[in-house]
């Protein structure tokens, strides 16, 4: 009996918070993603306060659009996750009894 191959599924690439967050923030506000922040002040030094309060609503929206979205691609990224589970727990089952039925093999030889 040939002896396969088992190999376990790439596991699902995880990116830092930092590459989360501007990969959903730049689709949202662009404004607000994080090379943007620290110069943000210096942009907005003289606007006034119905401007400001015009902008603070927007960044509010903006981060309740990115919470949705965040939510979204963990549930994703955790499906991905499960399903890697359950691919490397199906290999590793494979292998073992590819290796118990070469070793009944070798006991009935």
């Amino acid at each position: 009996m040939p002896t396969q191959t088992f190999t376990l599924p790439e596991p699902p690439k995880i990116p830092s918070g930092k590459e989360i967050y501007d990969s959903i923030m730049a689709k949202i506000e662009p404004e607000l993603v994080s090379q943007n922040l620290p110069s943000l002040k210096e942009k907005y030094e003289r606007e006034n306060p119905e401007e400001r309060g015009i902008r603070g609503k927007r960044y509010k929206a903006a981060y309740k659009k990115y919470d949705a979205a965040f939510k979204a691609y963990i549930a994703d990224l955790e499906r991905k996750v499960n399903t890697y589970r359950r691919e490397a727990l199906k290999s590793a089952e494979a292998r073992d009894r590819e290796n118990e039925l070469s070793s009944l093999e070798a006991l009935l030889a």
